[in-house]
C-alpha cells in the first residue's frame, strides 16, 4: 500500500483543535477561525519545529526525543521562556505526542486559552474524562470568552467525555434526540482516538452514518480500520449522491489505487467524476491510474520481451515523462494527505512509509 504524508508545514486536520482562540494561532489550519491576520509566531520558526519533528518521526524517535530537539530548535531562535512554551506544547500536540503534550502541561500549567483548549483534548485523548468534563463544565458556567466563543464545540467535547464515561447511557440519551449532530461528534470522538465511542455513536446496521465513521477513520489514519468497516458495505451502495455515499466510494476507489488494483479504481473515479462534475479530484485520481496501468504495461513489456538498447531507451524515456506526469497529478492533493499525527494511527510505523 502506498501512503501520502505531508512534507514540512502542512496544513494539518487531525493534530490541532477547531477553536475559535482570540490569541492568533494555527495560521496553517482552515479550521481555527483566526481574529487577526497577523501571526502569533514567525512562520518560520513554526515551520521549522514541524520539519524537524516529522523527521525524527520518520527515523522512529521517541516523544522525549522530539521534545528535546525541538526545545534545542527554540533555543537557537532565541525565544523567549513563555513563548517557548506555548510553542513546545503546540508543536508536540501537532505531532500526536498527546500524552507527553499532557506531561508538559500538568508540570506548568498556564492561563493561555489554546493550551488550556488542547489540555481538554490530551485529558480526552488519555482517557481522564471526568477531569475533562469538570473543565468544560467550569467554563460554562463560568461564562468563559473561550466557551462564549466555541459553545457548539465544545459542547460536543462534553458530550465525548461523557460518552467515554459511560457509552451506553451517553448513547441511549442521544438516541431520545435529535441525530444530526452524530456525524460531528462521529469525527471528533475519532479524532480523539475514542473509536469506541464512535462506533457506538454509528449504530448497527446504518450504512448512513456507518460511512461517516468510515471517512473519519481514514482521515485520521486509521486505514486498516476503514478497509474493514468499507468491507461491511456492497460497493454498488454506495453509488447513491448522499454526500457520506460519495466520498466512502471516493475512499473505495483510493484504496483500490493504493492496493496497485489501478482499472478498477479508474472506473469509481471515472463514475464520481461524471456523477460530479466539480469533482476534479476525481479526474486527476482516474488519470493516475491510467499512468500507472501504463507505467506497468511498460515495466512488463521490457520484462517480456527484453527489447534492444534503442528501444530500452525510449521506453524508459516514456516511463520518465510518465513519471513527471504522475508528480504533477499529485501536487493536485487528490489523494488523501496525512499530518505526522495522523501518521501514527498507519498500519505500519511511520519511519517505514513510503515518503
Amino acid at each position: 500500500m502506498m501512503f501520502h504524508c505531508e512534507r514540512a508545514h502542512s496544513s494539518e486536520s487531525g493534530s490541532t483543535n477547531p477553536l475559535k482562540i482570540h490569541k492568533e494561532s494555527d495560521t496553517d489550519n482552515p479550521r481555527v477561525q483566526q481574529q487577526s491576520t497577523k501571526p502569533r509566531y514567525p512562520a518560520v520558526l513554526e515551520e521549522a519545529l514541524m520539519k524537524q519533528g516529522a523527521k525524527l518521526l520518520r527515523s522512529g524517535a521517541s516523544d522525549e526525543a522530539l521534545g528535546t530537539a525541538l526545545r534545542q530548535v527554540l533555543t537557537e531562535y532565541h525565544v523567549s521562556d513563555q513563548d517557548a512554551k506555548v510553542l513546545l506544547i503546540r508543536s508536540i500536540n501537532r505531532l500526536g505526542a498527546y500524552p507527553f503534550a499532557l506531561s508538559l502541561i500538568s508540570a506548568s500549567p498556564t492561563v493561555d486559552e489554546e493550551i488550556q483548549s488542547i489540555y481538554v483534548e490530551c485529558l480526552i485523548r488519555c482517557g481522564d474524562f471526568k477531569k475533562a468534563q469538570d473543565i468544560l463544565l467550569d467554563w460554562k458556567t463560568g461564562q468563559s470568552q473561550l466557551w462564549e466563543d466555541n459553545a457548539e464545540y465544545l459542547e460536543q467535547l462534553s458530550t465525548i467525555a461523557y460518552l467515554g464515561i459511560d457509552s451506553n447511557a451517553a448513547y441511549s440519551q442521544l438516541q431520545m434526540g435529535s441525530r444530526s449532530e452524530l456525524p460531528d461528534l462521529i469525527r471528533h470522538a475519532v479524532r480523539l482516538g475514542l473509536l469506541d465511542v464512535a462506533e457506538k455513536l454509528t449504530g448497527d446496521g446504518d450504512f448512513y452514518y456507518l460511512c461517516y465513521y468510515i471517512q473519519s477513520l481514514y482521515a485520521e489514519g486509521y486505514v486498516n480500520k476503514a478497509k474493514a468497516k468499507l468491507a461491511e458495505i456492497d460497493p454498488s451502495f454506495l453509488m447513491q449522491t448522499l454526500p457520506p455515499y460519495k466520498e466512502s466510494l471516493y475512499i473505495y476507489a483510493e484504496i483500490l489505487h493504493d492496493k496497485g488494483q489501478f482499472s478498477e479504481a479508474a472506473a469509481i473515479f471515472e463514475r464520481l467524476a461524471d456523477q460530479f462534475p466539480d469533482m476534479a479530484r476525481a479526474r486527476f485520481a482516474a488519470s493516475s491510474c491510467y499512468l500507472h496501468n501504463t507505467m506497468n504495461n511498460l515495466v512488463g513489456r521490457i520484462e517480456l520481451y527484453h527489447p534492444g538498447e534503442v528501444e530500452q531507451t525510449k521506453i524508459e524515456k516514456y516511463m520518465d515523462d510518465i513519471s513527471e506526469a504522475l508528480q504533477v497529478i499529485h501536487s493536485t492533493n487528490w489523494h488523501t494527505i496525512w499530518s505526522p499525527a495522523q501518521s501514527r494511527n498507519f498500519p505500519i510505523p511511520y519511519s517505514q512509509v513510503l515518503q
